[in-house]
């Protein structure tokens, strides 16, 4: 089963120098912790910058991404493991 159902999509944050940026940089530093800091997460974002440069994605492809590169990571499992625990339902700034 893919991530994509085993989550109802959500809409992303369309970020415009308003209160949706600062919850959007909230989560994204939440989800920094999440994997255990700033030499876990930066190479993620360089990952996902280059696999998505020019690119329109959905929630569901954006999320599948971050599972599925930090399942590739040696102790990808802890990863998973900690990803998981986001109650991707609850987080308000990936609705509209």
């Amino acid at each position: 089963m893919t991530l994509s159902a085993r989550f109802p999509t959500r809409r992303c944050v369309v970020f415009n120098g308003t209160e949706s940026d600062r919850q959007g940089s909230n989560f994204l530093l939440y989800l920094e912790r999440t994997v255990g800091g700033l030499e876990h997460f930066l190479p993620y974002m360089k990952d996902y910058v280059k696999t998505f440069t020019n690119t329109s994605i959905t929630t569901d492809q954006w999320r599948d991404h971050l599972f599925d590169y930090f399942g590739r990571q040696p102790n990808g499992a802890e990863y998973l493991k900690k990803l998981e625990q986001v109650d991707w339902n609850e987080v308000s700034i990936m609705q509209n």
